[in-house]
């Protein structure tokens, strides 16, 4: 069904063991036209989200994750979000709860970015190293043909990780406040 803001929620019952319920939620934003330029910053918003609230830190979100016995993920990048649990029947709506206070009350904490910032810079920089990452990057890059600036365009390792260095918090807050938003998103649960 589609929701009044734009959302489509799919509700899957299924038998499953242990009453195990999985929900993926993902998010579409921007035209080509206004992401053109904005990977780095939309990058920068995928480090951040999820490293803390408001009132939480990411040890704390962590902890109230593990305590409903919910394994999640909340990432981003250029024109899209990504969000995902699994967690048990009687945990749902806690975890969707803690998850809705993560994407919609970021903490936006300077630590926490500089700190995702080195991560995903060693993350890349070790994925250069591995063949299956190679290629795999390869094969995106020899399928697609777009400029640079355009957020479909697949950068070499070397381009992600100066993209990640150059993206400033002030950019990637931003970029969140201006596109992360559940009025283009598709929900399963």
């Amino acid at each position: 069904c589609t929701l009044p803001n734009g959302m489509k929620l799919a509700l899957l019952p299924k038998k499953s063991k242990g009453s195990t319920v999985q929900m993926r939620f993902d998010l579409h934003f921007g035209t080509l036209d206004n992401l053109r330029g904005k990977q780095g910053a939309a990058a920068g918003a995928g480090i951040i989200i999820g490293t803390g609230t408001e009132t939480k830190t990411r040890a704390q979100l962590a902890d109230a994750f593990s305590a409903l016995k919910t394994e999640w993920e909340l990432n981003g990048g250029s024109g899209w979000g990504h969000a995902a649990l699994t967690t048990r029947r009687d945990a749902l709506l806690p975890a969707l709860e803690l998850l809705a206070e993560a994407m919609r009350k970021p903490s936006f904490s300077p630590e926490e970015y500089e700190q995702g910032q080195r991560q995903t810079v060693q993350a890349l920089e070790q994925q250069s190293d591995e063949p299956g990452a190679v290629a795999g990057r390869a094969l995106a890059r020899a399928l697609q043909h777009y400029a640079a600036d355009d957020p479909r365009y697949t950068p070499t390792f070397a381009e992600a990780i100066a993209q990640t260095k150059a993206a400033t918090l002030a950019e990637s807050q931003a970029f969140y406040r201006t596109y992360w938003g559940a009025d283009h998103a598709d929900m399963a649960i």
